[in-house]
């Protein structure tokens, strides 16, 4: 068995260093590492360079195409995932594990534990780094009956067995053959390329046990703004399959979020909080 890794990098100088610890500590036989490289405003390609050079692995860097704006459709993901699938064609590995570039935690079992489970596509559950309360990452392309994963309580998180879902993204492992028959599309191609493959009486999984960390982007001031189309105004779903509205879940955030500000205020400036409460 061999596994080909696939990550994006572009301006990731202030995390690379962390993710590419994780992913040389990595048990498993990895095959290759390609690293799809994006024009930066830092040092990411030294970093990649660096790596490639020291690396107890394979390591190959190739640059993401050029795409006309007039085709991008506010996103170029796409075609950066089509070339990802021509050079996992040509490397003859068993396995495609998609790794984003801004992990910055995962496990060293990670491959031979999602291998075992032995699913079409399979992913980890992706939290974000540091919250209070855990903060589920990537709540717009994990979805389940066509929802959008609850941050706060998404699903599987009292399971301990792997489960069925429409799409994943940011780090699953997939058999080969699976992943090339998959077709990818703008927007948000893992959404289209997960319904490609369901369409194809294939099954996408996640594995409740497996988390990784997705650094807290928010904390470095990185937002992330959604398309305005209607993939985007799904509802949310939580381990209880209970449906929640945007407005809903954006109120909950925006009250986590005050309530972690007055606790700070509470503890460090309480001259200031205290009077204005009176």
């Amino acid at each position: 068995m061999s596994v080909l890794i696939g990550t994006k990098v572009k301006d990731a100088e202030s995390w690379l260093p962390r993710f590419i610890t994780q992913i040389e500590n990595l048990n498993g036989p990895i095959a290759k590492i390609v690293a799809m490289y994006a024009e930066s405003r830092d040092r990411s390609f030294a970093l990649l360079d660096h790596w490639r050079n020291t690396s107890q692995h394979d390591v190959e860097i190739y640059a993401d195409p050029y795409i006309p704006p007039g085709e991008r459709h506010g996103a170029s993901l796409t075609r950066v995932k089509q070339d990802l699938q021509k050079l996992l064609k040509q490397s003859g590995a068993e396995y495609f594990l998609n790794v984003d570039c801004d992990l910055v935690l995962i496990p060293p079992s990670l491959i031979t534990r999602l291998m075992r489970l032995d699913k079409d596509l399979i992913a980890a559950m992706v939290w974000t780094e540091g919250r209070n309360p855990p903060t589920f990452f990537d709540t717009y392309e994990f979805r389940l009956d066509g929802c959008r994963f609850h941050p706060y309580k998404p699903p599987g998180l009292a399971q301990t067995e792997p489960f069925a879902v429409d799409s994943v993204s940011t780090c699953y492992l997939a058999k080969s053959e699976i992943e090339l028959a998959g077709i990818y599309s703008n927007p948000y191609p893992h959404i289209p390329f997960c319904k490609t493959l369901r369409d194809q009486g294939y099954q996408i999984w996640v594995d409740p046990t497996t988390p990784v960390f997705h650094v807290d982007l928010e904390k470095m001031g990185i937002g992330r703004q959604p398309l305005p189309i209607p993939l985007s105004f799904a509802p949310y779903v939580d381990n209880m399959n209970k449906k929640y509205s945007p407005e809903q879940v954006g109120a909950m955030i925006y009250h986590l979020v005050r309530v972690q500000y007055d606790i700070n205020l509470l503890a460090n400036h309480p001259n200031t909080i205290e009077p204005a409460y009176q």
